[in-house]
């Protein structure tokens, strides 16, 4: 086993354990506070010497100076690395729909690749792949992470369309509709209007881009606002008032 801050660089995580976003700046000094005044409660899980699960606790480890203890796990008992680390996070992460969509998409290309792996095995041994384990990846992950196939679609396409969304999205900032929002092209209509000073009549057209103003805004002000409750309240209300019509002016 390497020495253990070596377990600190992402060259040496398991592609599976990236399947989840790290965790915020401010919360990973928490944890590296509550680490240094109480230990390291979960130990980190290697498979194959990578990072399997702890990637946060590994750096918050750092943080705090204390040296993690590890845990070695045999890949043939162990299964699916994909399907153990979304048992292990799902739980214990208070995460949004929109949020294990995204999760879901990400699982989706490592389902995708385990499954290519089983069938070059089988095809080796002269076998071949069960009905049961030829399921769609994304049906998979889908079930996986407690979503619909439709809403991982969403999900894709929203991260195709815009990196930047999507991260906004996983970090649980936008829902899936105001993701869905934002990404969405300009309809032609508006793209023909000449004068730009001249008023718009399309309320969707204004509610898509009054979201795109509110998440841009949000983004900037949750760098320098320490109470985020209070961010979260503003939003909740400025988007009741961007869904009533009567309300969009007031």
């Amino acid at each position: 086993m390497r020495p253990w801050q070596e377990y600190c660089d992402s060259a040496n995580w398991h592609e599976a354990a990236n399947i989840f976003p790290l965790m915020p700046d401010d919360e990973l000094q928490k944890l590296a506070d509550d680490i240094k005044a109480n230990g390291l409660k979960n130990p980190i899980v290697l498979l194959d010497d990578k990072v399997l699960d702890g990637r946060n606790r590994m750096l918050a480890c750092k943080l705090a100076g204390v040296s993690p203890d590890f845990q070695s796990r045999n890949a043939e008992k162990l299964g699916s690395p994909v399907s153990w680390v979304l048992s292990q996070n799902l739980h214990r992460r208070q995460l949004t729909a929109t949020q294990r969509a995204f999760v879901a998409v990400e699982a989706e290309k490592l389902f995708a690749v385990e499954a290519k792996e089983r069938q070059k095995t089988l095809n080796n041994a002269g076998g071949k792949v069960a009905t049961s384990e030829t399921g769609k990846a994304r049906d998979k992950a889908a079930k996986a992470c407690a979503v619909s196939p439709r809403y991982v679609q969403d999900a894709k396409s929203v991260a195709e369309k815009s990196p930047e969304v999507a991260a906004q999205a996983k970090a649980g900032n936008v829902s899936m509709a105001e993701a869905k929002a934002a990404t969405q092209p300009a309809k032609p209509h508006a793209e023909k209007r000449k004068n730009r000073n001249e008023p718009v009549d399309d309320f969707e057209e204004v509610r898509a881009v009054a979201i795109r103003m509110l998440n841009i805004g949000l983004r900037e002000m949750r760098k320098t606002e320490a109470n985020h409750s209070l961010l979260d309240s503003a939003k909740t209300w400025a988007q009741c008032k961007l869904d009533d019509r009567s309300g969009l002016a007031a």
